[in-house]
């Protein structure tokens, strides 16, 4: 090897060693929700505003928080809660969407949180985005809630179906859509509308009063929004229109962190932790579903 190749290879490492370094020592910043219950979500009234300053009072909750938190504290990490939305989490995980080469910006990379613990499907769309994720650590369904107390006027009724922007839920809304008309017939007058609203608690306000007929969304989400709004007598389908596999989203700035979560992750469930964090958000006597007590299995490793 010849000097000048030498002394390239020995600066190169030098640079590659010092951004592992940087990137090791950073306080990490956690992209979380408000309004996502079980998940990801704060103790405040129904449709409150969600800021630092409401974290800072109230501490972060739900499984996808608790998932992060003891992950992180198994690498000896150090983090901080950042607020997001699901229109804004994508954006703030990404940034510019440009990629950080400089060892100063490798962290953040014009990103404002490194990783999403709250409610994110990973699906191929994501992936070909260039996201990057941990393994799959929930498994989800998503359904519609309803009032059958309601009844539609087939003749020339109206059904406006809504859905969560920013989410997977927009093509199961999509589905519903096409099955109601399926079913009413090329005859039928009634009018079907499929729209976006903004928060969890402003579509669950609309279906629990009635304004809507239908609003798509994660079971979980909707049977913990519910139990929130008092006097709802909206109730979930029995019709699931996908199945959502929830992991943690990372930032492609920090590759390294996303292989050391990846095995702390599948200590949480090898050693039994991650159940643990179930009972503790959905209840002692909850009961996993059979694709979820499945993956749990197939994720708990041999040592």
């Amino acid at each position: 090897m010849g000097l000048l190749a030498g002394l390239a290879a020995i600066c190169a490492g030098f640079v590659s060693s010092s951004a592992a370094g940087q990137e090791a020592e950073a306080k990490l910043r956690l992209g979380v929700r408000c309004d996502a219950p079980p998940f990801s979500y704060v103790d405040i009234p129904n449709g409150g505003s969600c800021d630092p300053a409401v974290l800072a009072a109230n501490e972060p909750r739900g499984y996808m928080v608790d998932l992060c938190v003891q992950a992180l504290k198994r690498l000896g990490r150090s983090f901080e809660f950042i607020p997001v939305t699901a229109q804004t989490r994508f954006s703030s995980l990404a940034g510019d969407g440009t990629e950080a080469t400089a060892p100063d910006t490798l962290e953040h990379g014009g990103a404002t949180v490194d990783i999403l613990c709250e409610p994110t499907t990973i699906n191929l769309t994501r992936i070909d985005g260039g996201y990057t994720f941990s393994q799959i650590v929930f498994l989800s369904g998503t359904p519609y809630l309803y009032r059958p107390d309601i009844a539609v006027d087939r003749g020339s009724g109206r059904i406006d179906i809504r859905y969560l922007r920013g989410t997977t839920a927009e093509r199961s809304a999509q589905e519903l859509k096409s099955r109601l008309e399926h079913r009413f017939g090329t005859g039928s007058k009634v009018a079907l509308n499929v729209s976006a609203v903004d928060s969890h608690y402003e579509g669950m306000e609309q279906v629990c009063s009635g304004t809507i007929a239908d609003y798509v969304g994660d079971k979980d989400i909707l049977a913990a929004m519910a139990k929130r709004i008092a006097g709802c007598k909206a109730l979930p389908s029995n019709v699931f229109f996908s199945i959502e596999p929830y992991a943690l989203a990372v930032s492609p700035a920090l590759p390294a962190l996303l292989v050391q979560l990846q095995g702390a992750l599948y200590h949480l469930f090898s050693d039994g932790s991650l159940r643990s964090i179930f009972h503790a958000n959905f209840g002692r006597n909850a009961q996993m579903s059979p694709l979820l007590e499945a993956m749990m299995r197939i994720a708990s490793l041999p040592e």
